[in-house]
């Protein structure tokens, strides 16, 4: 799994970096959260007690960054999408804790409290179904 180990180089070289459901992360998932966990540990959530990473790691803020506004650049859309700015469009989730105050292997046991598209809430947790 060579080709993972240069995201890092690759955000450190200031260029735009995006990825997507499609692209390899190490693991075979489009869960968003697990895809986060993999790009921050560049740990394989799905072995055990492994020391083999499956490259360098990148901050979660990077992380983030990649998974948001990266994907908002590779379609020439940043300024329309991929942050919380004024005149941006709201699509968003919400989740039960911050993800910068836990352990980055525990990401993906986070839960979606809202999820927010067009500026609408279209998922509420405490919402039966």
């Amino acid at each position: 799994m060579k080709y993972f180990a240069n995201i890092k180089k690759t955000i450190d070289s200031g260029a735009h970096v995006s990825i997507g459901s499609d692209w390899p992360t190490g693991v075979i998932d489009a869960n968003p959260l697990r895809m986060l966990q993999t790009l921050v540990t560049r740990k394989n959530p799905y072995e055990k007690n492994t020391d083999k990473p499956l490259g360098d790691t990148i901050s979660l803020e990077d992380a983030i960054r990649v998974m948001t506004l990266g994907g908002a650049y590779s379609m020439r859309k940043e300024n329309e999408l991929g942050s919380i700015e004024k005149g941006k469009v709201a699509d968003m989730v919400v989740l039960n804790r911050n993800l910068f105050e836990i352990d980055p292997n525990s990401i993906i046991d986070s839960k979606v409290v809202y999820t927010i598209f067009g500026g609408k809430i279209v998922y509420d947790a405490k919402m039966p179904k």
